[in-house]
């Protein structure tokens, strides 16, 4: 039998964002322990499949699943898009400049709402970064998802 996703919507808007999205960057810490000799991706060759976008191949297929769902549901219920990308290696380049460019290139984020993520982590690399739309903030506390995921990516 599959794991059902459960999502409430009985707090904040901005609790569920937050608990959500920390939900998939701990999903995914995991892959801080894998080590590969893959390439590294440039953006234009990374093409969107869905909500989960495993370049890597380091998450299992259960955990693509349960982080589509999630992603899916707040795509139809908060009309927010997050895409979760990983990548074996940023290959020498920033990987801020690397996040923008990806987030434009795929055009993240509900246009009516201007509701976006996207979670990025380059596995080689053992660097991670998200880009949240304008929509989500200043009611989107950043902070907490960035010492969130430092605490957790360090160990």
């Amino acid at each position: 039998m599959g794991h059902a996703v459960r999502i409430s919507f009985e707090n904040s808007p901005r609790n569920f964002i937050v608990r959500h999205l920390l939900a998939a960057v701990f999903a995914a810490s995991a892959l801080f322990i894998v080590t590969g000799t893959a390439a590294a991706e440039s953006v234009s060759s990374l093409h969107y499949s869905n909500y989960v976008n495993d370049f890597a191949h380091v998450l299992s297929d259960q955990t693509v699943s349960d982080l589509d769902d999630v992603c899916l549901q707040l795509n139809q219920k908060a009309r927010a898009q997050v895409a979760v990308v990983t990548i074996n290696s940023l290959d020498g380049s920033d990987i801020e400049s690397y996040s923008v460019d990806l987030y434009k290139r795929w055009g993240i984020g509900n246009k009516a709402t201007n509701r976006g993520a996207l979670i990025l982590l380059a596995v080689k690399d053992h660097k991670y970064r998200y880009e949240v739309a304008m929509g989500w903030n200043p009611s989107f506390p950043t902070e907490r998802l960035g010492a969130s995921g430092v605490k957790r990516f360090r160990s």
